[in-house]
C-alpha cells in the first residue's frame, strides 16, 4: 500500500537529489534553523502529502512494535532492529522514535527505488 501511494505521489525518484530531499518534501524531516556555522533543528515541518507521511508513520508504529516483541519472532534479530530499541531509549517520547523510524523507511525506499535494487536485511 504504501509503495503504491510512493508511486502515484512521488513519480520519479531521480527528482531528489537525497533520501533527505524525499523525506522533507513529504514532511518527515525536521525544520532547519541556519545562522552562520551554528545549525539549528527544529520540530518536524509537517509539510508534504500528508496521506502517504500518515502511512510511513503506521508503518513505523507497526515496525517499533515487531522490534519490541522480541519473543514473538516478529522481527529477527539485526541491525535495523538493535538500531530501533536504541532508538526508543535516546529518544524521550514513543512518537518521536516512530517518526525518526518513517524518516529511516522514506529514505532507505528512496534509495532502493533510485537504484533499482532489492531490500536485503542486513545481518
Amino acid at each position: 500500500m504504501i509503495a503504491a501511494a510512493l508511486i502515484s505521489v512521488i513519480g520519479d525518484p531521480k527528482r531528489f537529489g537525497s533520501g533527505r530531499d524525499m523525506a522533507a518534501f513529504l514532511g518527515l524531516v525536521p525544520s532547519q534553523h541556519t545562522s552562520g556555522d551554528k545549525v539549528r533543528l527544529g520540530r518536524v515541518t509537517k509539510r508534504g502529502d500528508s496521506g502517504l507521511r500518515s502511512l510511513l508513520v503506521q508503518g513505523a508504529q507497526a515496525a517499533l512494535r515487531a522490534a519490541e516483541l522480541s519473543g514473538s519472532g516478529k522481527m529477527k534479530d539485526g541491525k535495523l532492529r538493535t538500531w530501533l530499541l536504541d532508538l526508543l531509549k535516546r529518544k524521550d517520547t514513543r512518537n518521536k522514535a516512530v517518526v525518526a523510524l518513517a524518516n529511516k523507511m522514506a529514505r532507505m525506499a528512496w534509495a532502493i527505488w533510485k537504484n533499482d535494487t532489492v531490500y536485503t536485511a542486513a545481518a
